[in-house]
């Protein structure tokens, strides 16, 4: 009698235990389920306050031909720097070569930029002078945030040179 009153004891504390790690299961999935798309996130933030209709489209349309611009510069790259490390990983490395990719990649890096640049400009033009503010002040802080990743990088780099 006790040792049935024990296995049915234990028998609900595990359902118990089965029936909360199915509701974690549940909501958690749910949490994930309701994160917005990669895309629109990054857009809302980079968002500048009060957008009009026309400039949303405009910079939608300026975004769209940014990406098909890059889209062959990247390809390019990514290309560049996987015959990048063949070269510098084989027996007899031909340094001339290796120097030569490494001026491609920055060319390629440099057209990107000016790509960028020029977007960036391009939205300004279409800006309110308070938007503009709104705007620079936010790639401005991006800067920064990205120069901070950077810097103890590039530190740690230097470290193992000396």
């Amino acid at each position: 009698m006790k040792s049935d009153h024990f296995v049915s004891a234990i028998h609900g504390k595990s359902q118990h235990l089965m029936s909360l790690l199915f509701l974690f299961i549940l909501l958690s999935g749910s949490a994930f389920a309701q994160r917005p798309a990669r895309d629109s996130a990054r857009a809302a933030k980079h968002a500048t306050s009060n957008l009009s209709a026309d400039q949303k489209k405009k910079m939608a349309e300026l975004r769209t031909q940014l990406k098909k611009d890059i889209l062959p510069l990247k390809n390019q790259l990514g290309e560049k720097k996987a015959k990048m490390r063949t070269l510098e990983t084989a027996d007899k490395a031909d340094i001339a070569a290796i120097n030569a990719l490494i001026d491609e990649i920055q060319s390629l890096q440099g057209k990107i930029m000016k790509l960028h640049a020029t977007q960036r400009q391009e939205i300004r033009k279409m800006l309110t002078p308070e938007q503009r503010v709104d705007f620079d002040l936010k790639g401005m802080r991006k800067e920064k945030k990205h120069r901070k990743g950077k810097k103890g990088h590039h530190s740690e780099e230097h470290r193992m040179e000396e």
